[in-house]
């Protein structure tokens, strides 16, 4: 693979990405990034990108939040292009949150649920996607008080996105599983580092980036968390939920 100046990570919000993102900022110094870009949001080219929000306002704020720390007139010449690799290009060499030389990420779950056109922008790129359980996927919505319709129509339009992606460009996509990635981390990210031609270190380092939203808590087992479902979700919506995924 020639290397890339970006990856795109994604999957559906509270899936993990975060987490995934500051693992791999902590055991490389090759990938960096802000919090999220969006730039792939924008109608036909980043010269648009001013009508996404709230990721072209994100652009501004300060790095101390975990953003992009652009001036405006830096933002400006960072969107005055209507090439999609040129645009991580400049914001790579405007942030300060990017060190000379790094390659850029762009973490963005609102690309997993049209990502046949995102990928379409950005031919021969490395999409990383991670995959979580079902029930523990709505877990995290129902603790946002987001309904189980509602959940449901964003994952099954979340799937039909995948699906049709891993058809038509299976090759730049890397799924990375949850569950492993809580579990063995070591195999998780050796996997992602081998494809993207990054060295791998001799020890993860467990000590993660510093970032506005922690990805996990400090004590968060996996297994726990799966054995006590019962305890969130009710009967109803465990077997709704196994409809859709018979295997979880």
């Amino acid at each position: 693979m020639t290397r890339n100046p970006y990856v795109i990570i994604s999957g559906m919000e509270h899936s993990g990405t975060t987490f995934l993102t500051s693992l791999i900022k902590s055991n490389t110094n090759t990938l960096n990034c802000a919090f999220e870009c969006g730039v792939l949001l924008s109608k036909t080219s980043p010269k648009d990108f001013n009508e996404v929000q709230p990721f072209y306002d994100w652009l501004c704020m300060p790095v101390e939040t975990g953003q992009w720390g652009l001036t405006k007139q830096e933002r400006n010449w960072v969107c005055a292009t209507e090439n999609w690799r040129e645009f991580y290009v400049r914001l790579a060499q405007a942030s300060p949150a990017i060190r000379p030389g790094q390659q850029l990420i762009d973490k963005t779950p609102a690309y997993a649920y049209n990502l046949c056109d995102i990928i379409s922008r950005v031919p021969e790129t490395p999409f990383i996607i991670i995959l979580k359980d079902i029930r523990l996927l709505y877990k995290s919505y129902k603790k946002r008080k987001v309904p189980i319709e509602l959940f449901l129509a964003r994952y099954l339009k979340y799937k039909e996105s995948l699906d049709r992606a891993l058809d038509s460009d299976r090759d730049n996509i890397y799924l990375i599983d949850h569950k492993k990635l809580c579990c063995t981390p070591e195999q998780e990210l050796g996997k992602i580092f081998r494809s993207l031609q990054i060295d791998i270190p001799v020890k993860i380092n467990s000590q993660l980036e510093n970032t506005e939203l922690p990805p996990l808590t400090k004590d968060y087992n996996y297994e726990k968390e799966v054995l006590t479902l019962h305890e969130h979700l009710t009967t109803t919506e465990l077997d709704r939920l196994s409809r859709i995924t018979p295997n979880c």
